[in-house]
């Protein structure tokens, strides 16, 4: 059946692709392709994967009716403001933060699909800003895995969960031999070979959606960006998903970054990165989440606190509006208690806490 589809020809397939990005690759001028190969130094796995330097992203957005030439209604809505952050290999992080505070944004910039407004992302030690629209287009398909909140739409439903995995792989021109070994090994692993023979209309929505999860993996891509995985799914299936993803990591050696509003997922990760308008507003990783109950990984998800940064000197900037809050002025008294520093402005308050 799926030799007979394609045969029908191509056009059936690209029109679920973007089209504004296939225009813009057709309009490049011709020009060699960069050959895309990942990187792997002796110490590969100490070296961040994804490097992200003093990220800004602005959106500008017109009201109803409006034409560029007239900018009066013309309103900019900043999503990121100034992100700095590494990303380890072969780890799962997880992106917290409510909605509107740059999740998918920074999901979207880090895999290609946007431009920042300013700031630099790397690779694998590849610069993104410097690729052409091409080489992006080339570094996508080569490195990254997208998996869509509501991806599972774009399925087709006439197909059976195994033609809908084969599509994109031979539109790589992937060779059937690879795509059985890769294959093979998830199949094995989570028992998919009855699941997979079913066709797509017979599925229910969470098997829908676990099966466009693996038609985003199924070219073996390093990197693997997830938005929002889980969230239509139940709970046996989000089980499923966070296994699949695990045994990717530590047995496939791929790196993924998750957005999510689930503490279940925020469990299952190596480190979790909370942002709050634009901005990160603090981090932690496995071993401060691993004696933590969901409620408590919920309490951290949701409740505000400051994130501080260090720079090369070790020395910390606190906002004024901070400093004024807990009465520190021209000096300031720290201690440190195990994994805690008090910082205080008065030092008796310091003394009496130690005693």
């Amino acid at each position: 059946m799926l030799n007979s589809f394609l045969s029908k020809g191509r056009k059936t397939i690209q029109t679920h692709v973007n089209k504004k990005e296939r225009l813009r690759l057709t309009q490049d001028e011709p020009r060699d392709v960069m050959e895309f190969t990942t990187h792997r130094s002796e110490n590969h796995l100490q070296d961040p994967l994804i490097v992200v330097r003093c990220l800004i992203h602005i959106y500008e957005n017109l009201g109803i009716g409006v034409s560029r030439k007239n900018g009066s209604s013309r309103t900019k809505t900043i999503a990121l403001r100034g992100i700095d952050l590494d990303v380890n290999r072969q780890t799962m992080t997880a992106i917290v933060g409510e909605s509107g505070s740059g999740k998918t944004t920074l999901l979207n910039i880090i895999g290609g699909l946007l431009r920042p407004t300013y700031g630099n992302v790397i690779v694998d030690g590849h610069h993104l800003e410097m690729l052409s629209s091409v080489e992006r287009h080339t570094f996508r398909n080569r490195y990254f895995g997208f998996i869509q909140q509501f991806s599972h739409q774009n399925l087709f439903f006439d197909l059976t969960a195994r033609e809908n995995i084969d599509i994109p792989l031979l539109l790589r021109d992937f060779t059937r031999k690879k795509m059985t070994e890769w294959m093979k090994d998830l199949i094995d692993t989570f028992s998919l070979k009855d699941l997979l023979q079913q066709p797509t209309h017979d599925l229910s929505g969470g098997e829908r959606q676990l099966i466009s999860l693996i038609v985003a993996i199924a070219h073996d891509p390093l990197i693997i960006l997830a938005d929002e995985p889980t969230s239509e799914m139940d709970p046996s299936m989000a089980k499923k998903v966070l296994e699949i993803f695990k045994w990717l990591t530590l047995e496939h050696e791929k790196t993924i970054i998750i957005t999510t509003h689930d503490p279940t997922v925020v469990k299952s990760c190596d480190h979790v990165i909370r942002l709050r308008k634009g901005v990160i507003e603090g981090m932690m990783d496995q071993e401060g989440l691993q004696h933590k109950t969901l409620e408590e990984i919920h309490e951290l998800m949701t409740r505000s606190f400051q994130y501080l940064s260090v720079d090369q000197q070790g020395r910390i900037t606190f906002p004024r509006k901070l400093l004024e809050e807990v009465g520190i002025k021209e000096k300031a008294f720290a201690i440190i208690k195990g994994r805690t520093i008090i910082l205080s402005g008065d030092v008796r308050f310091l003394r009496s806490d130690g005693e």
